[in-house]
């Protein structure tokens, strides 16, 4: 169909462009042989020829446009129904496309200004032996129509050229969205000031990763961690490799960083013992990748009555990283009973507490049995202190041995005004 159209605006071309020159011929022979009155009826009858000719112009370019959004609504249903190998060749091809008609448009153009520059001296040349009041109007009016006509066909062809990089932006833009399987994930812009979570932490993604992950509204490990089968296929395919994610646990990655945990990768980028650049990029061996879930910290075990509660559980270790865990009773409102189900539910560490989010501070809360009590008692910010190595007045005072570790921490008398032992 696209070379069809094209064969016939060739045809119409050459066409306009006969047409042109007969008129240009009938014309001369009628200047040639009349009084100046008939020639004044000869330009006349020039003017209106040369805009009816400029009115079926118009009439064939708006036609082409047309056709050529026609075209492209049938090269996008077809590409969304393609593999990504043909959609791959149908870009090609249509960037060849695209070249080639800016080619053949410039070629136009200047065979347009070499024959408008044939037509004028041939036209001089006729008015040459005309009468010389009426020659120098004749010329007059010829300069001002071809300065008009000029102007025309310059702001045509930048118009032209912008419908042309506006419709191929769009074309590539609804490619590019509607030929991967799967399911785009959601997106969402950062607010002003704030700062996306580094997502080079994530072992399989480097600088140009990141990019593309940013460009697309991914900036946090919790929008990652919610990715869904759909979503990893999508964008598998949107980043050219389709199953890596999956491969190289990228989801479960982000879970754990998302919920405060580091992994061997992110514990040592943010070290500086691993150096992440263009190489990070890279796809994971088989090797490399079996061993990278190998050495995941794994997930704690439901526990029961775990959906009885409002809100989202806590991503739990099954074990504390590295065999040790940190002492929670150093957080004011957690004390020996509170810690007991706390690691119960593979909470043994200050970072996995500072990464709470709303949604697990209400569930804990529910579980534990003293709804609003976190927020009340700050767990959240003590927490951020102590995993950044900073001591809290209360936590000091617990290193000194002067806060009590009884059974009875408030948790199964809530309110209850117990008091602390006076300092000392």
């Amino acid at each position: 169909a696209a070379r069809a159209a094209a064969a016939k605006a060739e045809a119409d071309r050459a066409g306009a462009i006969r047409a042109s020159a007969d008129a240009a011929e009938a014309e001369r022979k009628a200047r040639a042989g009349s009084a100046p009155a008939a020639h004044g009826v000869a330009l006349a009858d020039g003017d209106a020829a040369a805009r009816a000719a400029a009115a079926k112009a118009e009439a064939d370019r708006a036609g082409a446009i047309r056709a050529s959004a026609d075209a492209a609504e049938a090269e996008r249903q077809a590409r969304a129904g393609s593999a990504p190998a043909a959609h791959g060749v149908a870009l090609a091809d249509g960037d060849a496309s695209a070249r080639a008609a800016a080619a053949k448009a410039e070629a136009d153009r200047a065979a347009a200004i070499r024959a408008s520059a044939d037509a004028a001296e041939a036209e001089r040349k006729a008015r040459a032996a005309g009468a010389p009041a009426a020659h120098g109007v004749a010329l007059a009016d010829g300069d001002a129509a071809a300065r008009a006509a000029a102007a025309k066909a310059e702001a045509d062809r930048a118009g032209a050229i912008r419908a042309s990089a506006d419709k191929a932006g769009a074309d590539r833009a609804a490619a590019a969205a509607g030929a991967h399987p799967g399911i785009r994930p959601q997106g969402a812009p950062l607010m002003a000031g704030a700062k996306g979570d580094d997502l080079k932490w994530i072992k399989g993604i480097g600088p140009k990763n990141e990019k593309t992950c940013n460009d697309l509204g991914v900036n946090r490990f919790s929008q990652i961690a919610a990715w869904t089968p759909d979503n990893a296929t999508w964008m598998g395919h949107h980043m050219a490799f389709p199953g890596r994610i999956e491969r190289e646990h990228w989801v479960a990655q982000a879970r754990l960083l998302a919920a405060g945990v580091d992994t061997d990768h992110s514990a040592g980028v943010k070290s500086g013992a691993i150096r992440v650049d263009e190489s990070a990029d890279a796809p994971l061996s088989q090797a490399d990748a079996a061993s990278l879930h190998q050495n995941l910290p794994q997930a704690a075990a439901s526990v029961e009555g775990e959906g009885d509660h409002h809100g989202a559980r806590p991503l739990g270790l099954a074990v504390p990283r590295g065999g040790k865990a940190d002492d929670l009773k150093r957080i004011k409102g957690i004390g020996k009973q509170n810690e007991t189900r706390l690691h119960g539910l593979g909470v043994w560490h200050f970072d996995q507490i500072a990464a709470w989010t709303a949604e697990n501070v209400k569930w804990a809360g529910s579980y534990l049995a003293f709804p609003g009590r976190i927020d009340r008692e700050a767990w959240i910010n003590q927490a951020r202190d102590l995993a950044a190595g900073r001591e809290t007045e209360f936590s000091k005072r617990v290193a000194a041995g002067r806060v009590p570790t009884s059974a009875d921490d408030g948790s199964l008398r809530q309110g209850s005004g117990a008091k602390e032992p006076p300092k000392t």
